[in-house]
This record gives C-alpha cells, sequence and structure tokens, in this order.
C-alpha cells in the first residue's frame, strides 16, 4: 500500500461523534483490483480491532485506486 486517506462527517450537535468515515487505499504497483478488495474485506471482517470497536451506527465506507507502476526510461 502506498497511503490511506481518511476523511469524516461529525454529528452537528454535542456530542460531535462521528456519523460518517470513508477511508480510500492508494495502491502503488501491477496488483489485480480482486486482491485490494480481498486485502480490505480481510482487514474489515477478521484482521482489525478498531474497525470492530466502532459504533454499529455509524455509516464506515472504503475505496481505492491502483496506480501502475512507471516505468523508467
Amino acid at each position: 500500500m502506498r497511503e490511506g486517506r481518511l476523511t469524516a462527517e461529525r454529528a452537528p450537535e454535542e456530542p460531535r461523534r462521528l456519523v460518517r468515515v470513508d477511508l480510500r487505499f492508494v495502491v502503488a504497483g501491477d496488483v489485480p483490483p480482486d486482491r485490494v478488495e480481498r486485502a480490505i474485506a480481510l482487514s474489515r471482517e477478521k484482521y482489525c480491532a478498531v474497525w470492530h470497536s466502532l459504533r454499529q451506527d455509524m455509516e464506515f465506507t472504503t475505496s481505492y485506486e491502483i496506480r501502475k507502476a512507471e516505468v523508467a526510461r
């Protein structure tokens, strides 16, 4: 993975808890999309304790971008 970008939206009233989180992964290289999707799914379903600690009523979305490796000339 090259980087991750997180954006969030807060509730308008106190307590201004997070009501929506968007996590975007940027992957570098010649990686098949199905592999990226599988890695994200495994993180969400099995391995990431933070994901499982978040409130169930919070909207949490993920997306990804694959940046192909540049060929040096």
